[in-house]
């Protein structure tokens, strides 16, 4: 669907990705999108000349595969703005890519009036730059609580007002921001974490993996183990997609818990990855 902003500019809100696309989308120059649409992007069902006219591109929602963008900017083939944000329903929009100053992977700076810090899941202090912790923000726009439910607001938002996001990510030098993954979804490896977004941004840099989730199942010597459930492009054996993750992760990250290939990954409308579901289907 094409919309107007105004001054002629347009963009594109994809509703439907069940279709190939083989026209030139109006001219369209700028899309927001949540990451798993990267994925479709980059499939054959959207040839280049499709994107021939985009200059920029605005992702939030969850972690942005680094893979899946470097890929889609390589089939582009010209110029492309790649920006992230990032933000919640209890503290509105709090970091954005600032013009001109990409960095992916990084979901951008803090937006004026906004105050961030990262701590310790463990103790709480506060971590320096490229300290991975929870991200805790400050921000007018933040919620006061939730409605009548002041032990889930209490449990949310600390005693200094900071409210604990839940998301787990550092601050580089510069400021800018990444989100590793959430705390709830952190796969515990020998007590170590391991994040489910890392193990299926290295598997999407395989030639044959079309889209992956991976989720931690019990396991009684390690805790539990990582899995992988993969959609695929092309016909591959389980051994190479293995193979693939050594030496590109930590022992402890590869895929003790096995390799499943699937049609299709639980996913809500916009294409975001419900893992809890795949959790349900994992340990069923």
């Amino acid at each position: 669907m094409i919309k107007e902003m105004g001054n002629g500019f347009k963009y594109l809100k994809i509703q439907c990705v069940k279709h190939r696309i083989t026209q030139p989308s109006q001219q369209v120059r700028a899309i927001i999108m949540v990451p798993p649409v990267l994925n479709f992007l980059n499939s054959a069902h959207v040839p280049p000349e499709a994107l021939r006219y985009l200059e920029s591109i605005m992702v939030g929602g969850a972690p942005v595969p680094t893979t899946a963008a470097e890929i889609l900017k390589r089939k582009v083939g010209h110029p492309l703005f790649f920006q992230e944000d990032y933000g919640m329903t209890e503290i509105f929009l709090t970091h954005i890519t600032p013009i001109g100053q990409e960095m992916i992977g990084f979901c951008g700076k803090q937006l004026p009036n906004v105050l961030g810090k990262v701590v310790d899941v463990s103790t709480g202090e506060s971590l320096p730059a490229n300290g991975v912790g929870e991200i805790c923000i400050k921000t007018p726009a933040m919620m006061t609580g939730y409605l009548n439910r002041p032990e889930a607001t209490s449990e949310i938002i600390d005693s200094e007002g900071w409210l604990h996001t839940g998301d787990i990510g550092f601050y580089n030098e510069e400021g800018y921001l990444k989100i590793v993954d959430r705390t709830k979804e952190l796969i515990k490896v020998k007590g170590l974490q391991v994040s489910p977004s890392e193990i299926e941004d290295v598997l999407l840099q395989h030639e044959a993996v079309q889209d992956v989730g991976v989720v931690g199942i019990p396991d009684e010597r390690l805790g539990e183990a990582p899995r992988a459930y993969i959609v695929l492009k092309k016909p591959v054996e389980e051994a190479a997609i293995h193979k693939h993750l050594e030496g590109r992760l930590a022992t402890y990250k590869h895929l003790s818990g096995g390799v499943f290939f699937v049609n299709q990954l639980p996913k809500n409308p916009s294409g975001k990855l419900l893992r809890r579901e795949l959790t349900k289907i994992a340990v069923s």
